[in-house]
């Protein structure tokens, strides 16, 4: 819960990241207490102020400013700051469907899979510390779910890419060759390594992803700063509530106009 004391909307201080955007200074509330249960929320009410006067006047009761709804992680995808390859980029990185992309992965058996390499190669990691096999504890939980799903899980599954060639070279030079049962073998198993690291790589961002979107229906938001390359980010949520209070206007205005015909 969040607790502020403000005299009124236009003179509480300025939200995150969120620049100077026409703000008014003339004072909506009475002095009072408002509780916002999260910081979503928050962040909600503090762009509220920065609206400019034309078209969208801030609105005048808090009532209205939660009525914003919190958004999904796809949501945020859709909202994202980012050129037209980065959005090319995150369609590849990105399940459709987290939540059939876990269970899809969760049937080949990259929980197995995950629970091998932490056990081998994860041990000389340090937990808390980020990198590209754990959660950066030092960050919410919400941007080191973030960092693992766009860098830590995208950069192993870059190398485990790569790293399936040679053998899929050695395997089709063997069977154009003839070199035998032993070369194939030893192909095959190097490739289905690398490919079965791949899927981990691609059940864990799925996994990360959930997490985001958890963290995003309790009312999380990212901190003032955080930007990743994707952009879904504090940017995101900022153009998200932008987009939802343009909407809630011309709903407004669309029942005004009803009433008056």
């Amino acid at each position: 819960m969040q607790l502020l004391w403000h005299r009124g909307v236009a003179q509480l201080a300025s939200a995150r990241g969120l620049g100077p955007r026409g703000r008014r200074f003339e004072s909506f509330h009475p002095d009072q207490y408002v509780i916002y249960p999260s910081e979503f929320q928050m962040v909600v009410f503090f762009k509220n102020t920065m609206l400019d006067p034309e078209p969208l006047p801030p609105y005048k009761n808090t009532e209205e400013i939660h009525s914003i709804e919190y958004p999904s992680f796809y949501d945020l995808q859709d909202h994202a700051e980012a050129s037209l390859i980065k959005k090319g980029i995150a369609r590849y990185l990105i399940p459709r469907n987290y939540e059939k992309s876990i269970r899809r992965h969760q049937a080949l058996g990259s929980p197995i899979v995950r629970k091998v390499v932490m056990g081998t190669i994860g041990r000389i990691t340090t937990s808390g510390q980020g990198g590209n096999y754990r959660l950066d504890s030092r960050r919410s939980p919400i941007e080191a779910s973030a960092n693992f799903a766009f860098r830590g899980s995208v950069f192993n599954e870059a190398v485990h890419t790569i790293g399936a060639l040679p053998s899929s070279f050695l395997l089709a030079n063997g069977l154009i060759e003839g070199k035998g049962v032993t070369v194939s073998t030893i192909s095959l198993v190097g490739i289905g390594f690398n490919l079965s690291l791949v899927a981990l790589q691609r059940y864990n961002r799925a996994r990360m992803i959930q997490n985001v979107d958890t963290e995003l229906s309790s009312g999380h938001v990212f901190r003032e700063g955080y930007e990743n390359y994707l952009g879904i980010d504090g940017r995101a949520v900022d153009n998200y509530i932008i987009d939802s209070f343009k909407e809630k206007w011309e709903q407004k205005q669309s029942a005004i106009n009803v009433s008056e015909q």
